[in-house]
């Protein structure tokens, strides 16, 4: 209740200091334990080949052999990170979280022994569900909400792990929000959003937009702060569900497409970077060495989850992400941003497909016209959960792979 009573207080975006809405201004001297722990080579291939690929850095940050300069907000001196000569003479930071090699605990039996899991049931469902837009509905009758798909997934897989050795929490164990906070609370951030990019200042406009601070920005933030500051988990596991296109609000559109796919933290845009606790966040991240973990392990999960779901792997065709695995793709999601350990974002089945929705409704009668349910199939959670669990128990095994 603190940090709700602290956020409404201080919290307060300002143009000039080119924040990301409903962002506090970032505390530099936090990277300071990095200083010396990385080289310049390999803070320059990161920035490249992960966080930054597509360019854009260099207006914000100026890297030279012995520093990176980083700018901050107007006004303030840049943050200086000083490189390591050389590999051998980097200092050694310790994390919160632990990597496999960490984890002595580990068995046949109990491959997981020691690992602290957190799982993220990606956004809200019950009522929450309408207002998020998470859902699919025909003729005023809803279909499906993912809030609630991806809640039973979790509980599904909660008692796997458990079973298998591992320390397993939830950021929601509801359908409701994580946070005390409602979109009431959000309207003067609405209205100062709305015009600062030149929008019509509407009751309907400012309901819309702070019910999006709530459930986009704020619900997610306030996760972070759950995992960050009191769970602080070695991973965070995210699962959601995906969804192509629905052409326009209100409407329905059905797909034949079906696919997998997982996110980890990177591919950073011009505008993103301009925001200055983007840059920070990226750098936090960075310096943390929280990639080398998030990668090793999205790649470890992929196929076994492509294997037992049999999807395809998605691509995307813009630059809002890039590829690193085959079912891999580094983007900068809030969630994968903010958490401060490795994070696997997984997106897996297209739930406007026809035989994704029969699965999910297994045993409800469809309200669509040509759906078929297919009875042979295993419950769509069920197999979700187990594909994880497979993935986990790949790349936490002691066994040789």
């Amino acid at each position: 209740m603190f940090f709700l009573c602290l956020f409404l207080k201080t919290n307060i975006t300002s143009a000039t200091q080119a924040l990301s809405i409903l962002a506090a201004s970032p505390n530099w001297s936090q990277l300071n334990k990095y200083q010396y722990t990385i080289t310049c080579r390999q803070f320059s291939s990161l920035l490249n080949g992960i966080y930054a690929p597509y360019g854009h850095w260099d207006k914000w940050i100026t890297v030279t052999p012995l520093h990176a300069k980083v700018t901050t907000r107007p006004g303030h001196r840049p943050f200086i990170l000083y490189f390591a000569l050389d590999q051998k003479s980097a200092r050694i930071v310790p994390n919160a979280w632990r990597i496999r090699s960490q984890l002595s605990q580990r068995t046949v039996s109990k491959p997981l022994a020691g690992l602290h899991i957190t799982l993220d049931p990606g956004h809200l469902g019950g009522n929450w569900a309408m207002m998020e837009e998470r859902c699919l509905s025909v003729k005023r009758k809803i279909l499906i909400k993912e809030g609630d798909m991806t809640l039973k997934v979790a509980k599904i897989l909660a008692p796997r792990l458990r079973a298998l050795g591992a320390t397993v929490t939830l950021t929601r164990s509801s359908p409701a929000p994580a946070t005390a906070l409602r979109p009431r609370h959000f309207r003067s951030f609405a209205i100062s959003d709305l015009e600062a990019q030149g929008k019509l200042v509407t009751p309907t406009a400012i309901q819309r937009k702070s019910e999006q601070l709530f459930y986009r920005v704020f619900e997610i933030r306030y996760r972070a702060k759950i995992i960050n500051d009191r769970l602080r988990p070695d991973i965070v596991v995210c699962l959601h569900f995906n969804a192509e296109s629905c052409g326009d609000k209100g409407s329905f559109r059905l797909t034949s497409k079906n696919h997998l796919h997982f996110l980890v933290n990177g591919a950073l845009s011009s505008g993103e970077l301009a925001k200055e606790d983007q840059r920070f966040d990226m750098l936090f991240r960075l310096l943390s060495g929280a990639y080398a973990e998030e990668i090793l392990l999205a790649n470890a999960m992929a196929r076994p989850l492509a294997q037992t779901t049999g999807l395809p792997p998605y691509t995307y065709m813009s630059s809002v992400a890039k590829r690193i695995g085959p079912y891999v793709w580094a983007r900068n999601l809030l969630a994968t941003r903010l958490f401060r350990c490795p994070v696997v974002f997984v997106e897996a089945y297209v739930m406007n497909n026809p035989k994704v929705i029969a699965r999910m409704r297994a045993g409800n009668r469809p309200d669509i016209q040509h759906l078929q349910s297919t009875p042979s199939k295993p419950s769509i959670y069920h197999e979700y959960a187990k594909g994880v669990t497979k993935g986990l128990i790949q790349y936490y095994s002691p066994q040789p792979r």
